[in-house]
């Protein structure tokens, strides 16, 4: 798998790194050279190239952070890319390293909270991310409350679940009662669950409702 990385052929490098990514689950030992390899080729060729390559580093981050963790800087520096897709994954990856290594990630924070308020593209990631940190941390993701409370009624499903996870992982006695404006909110999403790190086919209401649960056994 670890020559397939190398394949000519695009589809063939992301079955390879799928694979992998699998396998590092359990065995990181097996799979560790894939990392600095892939990150080789997120910072040069074409655009396609790179994305592909940071997507194939999301799905490391996804199954288990420590083979990503030793590259925060990187991924850091990722924030400031001119592709979308690359600073996506960057935010995605930044908050799996952040769930137990919250001090590799506190930098970006801020950036993340303002990702909330300004862009459109990156707000679902970056909530999806804050959810991740707070869930060890709470007190480290207090400034993204108001954003987070507004995106609450944003028109993406999506960004309104991973908000409201990020609302759940805070703590705050304001933002679980806010959850309650989601509770009739049937719209189906598809979601990477943070804690149980499974895709699960669910529905807004039912997000709202676990990180509520959630937020108050912390308290």
């Amino acid at each position: 798998f670890l020559k397939l990385l190398d394949d000519e052929h695009l589809n063939a490098r992301r079955n390879a790194a799928y694979a992998l990514a699998l396998i590092g689950e359990d065995h990181p030992e097996l799979v560790k050279e894939a990392v600095p390899k892939l990150i080789s080729y997120a910072k040069s060729g074409s655009d396609i190239i790179r994305a592909n390559a940071t997507c194939s580093l999301a799905l490391f981050a996804r199954g288990n952070p420590a083979l990503v963790k030793p590259y925060a800087k990187e991924f850091i520096a990722a924030l400031d890319d001119e592709n979308e897709v690359i600073k996506t994954n960057a935010t995605y990856i930044l908050g799996h390293i952040g769930q137990d290594n919250a001090e590799l990630v506190k930098e970006i924070i801020p950036r993340l909270v303002e990702s909330l308020k300004n862009d459109p593209i990156l707000k679902e990631n970056a909530a999806y991310a804050l959810a991740l940190i707070g869930i060890n941390n709470p007190d480290l993701i207090k400034d993204a409350i108001p954003p987070l409370l507004a995106l609450l009624k944003d028109s993406r499903e999506e960004v309104r679940a991973t908000s409201a996870c990020a609302l759940g992982a805070t703590c705050n006695p304001v933002a679980l009662k806010s959850l309650r404006d989601l509770i009739d909110d049937g719209s189906l999403v598809n979601v990477y669950h943070p804690e149980g790190r499974v895709f699960v086919a669910t529905t807004v209401s039912e997000m709202a409702r676990h990180a509520t649960e959630k937020g108050r056994k912390r308290k």
